[in-house]
């Protein structure tokens, strides 16, 4: 009997939580409202009754710290400082999570030396050239371009 009234305090707890938490938050939970239980109880009444916690994958970043590919050029050799405006330029890539689109990616370019971005594109599918094109609407191949060292942002660039 205790059993069973247990096995639905933890369906209940489990569902008031939006099927988000696991058998620490739930025993954590029960034991706040008075019900003393341990963790591998709490997980044996979750695998019985096939409860699941949905767990969402933490972002990880994976910088390219490889070198830099054969087709491209180092022009600026990390060398950021300029005299005037309009020298020298840097991208960036920034992925964003929004709760309806999912992953979008925010593109800019930075003047060096105003420290100003001088354009952006914003787009939800990353290899349509969201970097791109905020690049190519002020380059046209007339400036020293700073981008990641991957081919995400430069190879675009370059063709």
């Amino acid at each position: 009997m205790e059993y069973e009234e247990f096995g639905r305090k933890v369906k209940q707890a489990f569902e008031d939580s939006k099927r988000r938490y696991g058998a620490v938050k739930l025993c954590r939970v029960l034991g706040g409202t008075g019900t003393p239980c341990s963790i591998k109880r709490v997980q044996r009444h979750m695998a019985e009754q096939g409860l699941r916690s949905v767990v969402v994958k933490k972002y990880s970043h994976h910088a390219s710290h490889g070198s830099i590919p054969d087709d491209k050029v180092n022009i600026l050799k990390r060398d950021f400082g300029t005299e005037t405006i309009n020298q020298k330029w840097c991208t960036d890539i920034t992925c964003i999570h929004v709760q309806k689109e999912g992953w979008t990616y925010l593109a800019s370019v930075m003047d060096l030396c105003s420290r100003k971005i001088t354009g952006y594109a914003y787009g939800n599918i990353y290899d349509s050239g969201t970097g791109s094109e905020s690049g190519r609407e002020w380059l046209h191949g007339i400036l020293p371009f700073c981008t990641e060292k991957g081919r995400n942002i430069s190879s675009y660039l370059s063709g």
